[in-house]
């Protein structure tokens, strides 16, 4: 039945039952310490009072009786006026508990007292005024006995108050004692539900959450101690390192979706150019070798002579554009060693020099010192520079200027490389097509195949790295970044 049940809803229980507990807890201590706050306001401000009250009317009924009687003894005037004193007092005393919120009871025997103490004060009254009217025939005794029983009912009637108030009092506070018994008990249980239900709390949570937490997060690459010195960053930080890691994946993912559907283009232009290759360089070579014959055995005129030097380099043209398609679809395999890029750029400026010339071109270098060898194809790299260098000297008109830079760097996510920058001032790539140059058979020449800025991306490639087409203000900024 409990397993049915889901991990949220037990968690929302548990915590709810102890969010309820604490909740009627604190209103329940509220509501008991208002009503011991008003217990005592009342005790003090009227139930006291009362009974202190009751107690001061039932000595001043005493007193007014003992001065009465010192009075017919003696006859002193001063025993009627403090006589007179008490019997305001008694009456100020019982006007004020009159003006108080009182129970009906209260009331009802206050009252009775008011009105017998108007009669008991009448009687007295009358019998001063017989003994001052003949103070030597009254006799004391029968001067009492006319106000005895109002006195004795007035004492009656204070003391059933004193007593009946003392009743309620001790009454209110067996009240006040059980009804904070209850409060005890009900306190008792709801720490001992507390307690229980606070370790089950914290077990699911450790047991369903917290610890479930920190396996994935062991198990997504982090360390022992810090999933547990908190499980919740340690789970952020791993799954981070996941999705680093997917994406790094994803975009290897594509890269190997881009070299495969490039592979298979490679592969029809394999088939095309062995074709082509087989179809039309072994006639081109006997061609070119009956030319070669011709010239030398006949008498040609100039024109004839101009005529199959165009032709002969028609041919060689045509049976560069066929190596270039076999070259780029079946490259051969690179043998990496470590080299010095500074030797490899030189010794290509050397090839380069005549064509430089023929372009009144000037080619400089900026080499960074020290900068470590590094593992490359001898071959492949020279034919990567040679084909950056002869689009330069293409693009130039009239004349220009080349710099070879290298330098070393770092890269996030290929770490420490190393750069070869060739910059011309040139004409520059255009940024519309900037993206498209390295494309296979993309070419803005007229005479071009395509194939020359696509074959040194791929030896960059090759070699683990990169080539980058640099924006620049002018001329044309290319860059090829190997892992060092």
């Amino acid at each position: 039945m409990l397993s049915s049940v889901s991990l949220r809803v037990r968690l929302f229980t548990i915590f709810g039952t102890m969010s309820l507990l604490m909740f009627i807890c604190s209103i329940a201590m509220l509501w008991h310490a208002t009503e011991i706050n008003n217990l005592i306001k009342r005790m003090v401000q009227k139930e006291l009072v009362i009974y202190k009250i009751s107690q001061k009317l039932e000595v001043s009924l005493a007193n007014q009786k003992g001065l009465l009687t010192f009075f017919f003894v003696d006859g002193n005037q001063e025993w009627l006026d403090s006589l007179e004193t008490f019997q305001t007092d008694f009456e100020r005393e019982l006007n004020q508990v009159l003006n108080m919120n009182l129970s009906s009871w209260q009331r009802q025997i206050l009252q009775e007292i008011s009105e017998k103490y108007i009669v008991y004060k009448t009687e007295t009254l009358h019998a001063v005024e017989e003994y001052l009217e003949n103070p030597a025939t009254i006799n004391i005794s029968e001067a009492h006995a006319r106000q005895r029983d109002h006195h004795f009912n007035l004492l009656y009637l204070c003391a059933k108050l004193g007593t009946e108030q003392w009743d309620d009092i001790i009454e209110e506070e067996i009240r006040e004692i059980e009804r904070s018994e209850v409060f005890k008990q009900a306190g008792y249980l709801a720490i001992i539900s507390f307690t229980i239900l606070c370790p089950l709390f914290f077990f699911l949570l450790y047991k369903k959450i917290l610890g479930p937490i920190r396996d994935m997060a062991l198990q997504t690459g982090s360390t022992f101690q810090a999933s547990s010195q908190n499980e919740i960053a340690s789970l952020e930080q791993s799954l981070g390192n996941m999705k680093k890691g997917y994406d790094q994946a994803n975009d290897e993912l594509t890269r190997s979706r881009k070299n495969l559907v490039e592979a298979e283009k490679m592969a029809m232009v394999g088939e095309l150019a062995a074709g082509v290759a087989h179809t039309i360089r072994n006639p081109f070579t006997s061609i070119k070798m009956r030319m070669f014959t011709l010239s030398r055995s006949s008498q040609l005129s100039n024109d004839q002579t101009e005529d199959l030097k165009v032709i002969s380099e028609e041919i060689d043209r045509i049976d560069n554009v066929v190596t270039s398609f076999l070259e780029f679809s079946r490259p051969p395999k690179i043998k990496l060693e470590k080299h010095d890029l500074k030797e490899v750029i030189q010794s290509v400026g050397k090839l380069m020099e005549f064509k430089l010339q023929g372009k009144n071109a000037e080619l400089t270098y900026d080499f960074q010192p020290d900068l470590p060898e590094v593992l490359i194809d001898y071959d492949r790299m020279r034919e990567a520079l040679l084909g950056l260098l002869t689009n330069s000297c293409e693009a130039f008109v009239g004349s220009g200027r080349i710099v070879i830079r290298t330098a070393s760097g770092y890269d996030p996510n290929d770490g420490n490389v190393v750069e070869i920058t060739v910059r011309d001032d040139g004409p520059g790539i255009p940024e519309s097509i900037r993206d498209k140059v390295t494309s296979p058979f993309f070419t803005t020449k007229d005479e071009g195949s395509g194939l020359g800025l696509s074959i040194v991306d791929r030896i960059a490639r090759e070699h683990g790295g990169k080539l980058s087409i640099i924006p620049t203000n002018t001329g044309t900024k290319i860059r090829i970044r190997l892992p060092m």
